[in-house]
């Protein structure tokens, strides 16, 4: 539990610290290694995975020296307006 405390004490991206997802890098839920694992806001985790901003979402996480995967097989939400 302290480690899932210390990965979600803020956002790697904007350094929220009031609400903090854990987010799987590779997005596979079963792997739990610690370098698969971050924080993430609950407005970048959102747009994560909306295809709308993934390819900006993962720039960012790359620039920030994070390994990402662009796993096209993930389900996407597009949200309408």
């Amino acid at each position: 539990m302290d480690v899932y405390k210390k990965i979600t004490s803020s956002c790697v991206l904007c350094e929220f610290n009031k609400i903090v997802d854990l987010h799987h890098l590779d997005e596979n839920n079963k792997n739990n290694n610690l370098n698969n694992l971050v924080g993430l806001c609950p407005n970048h985790h959102k747009m994560l995975h909306d295809f709308r901003y993934r390819k900006e979402m993962l720039e960012l996480l790359k620039e920030k020296g994070y390994k990402t995967s662009d796993n096209k097989n993930h389900e996407y939400i597009h949200l309408t307006t």
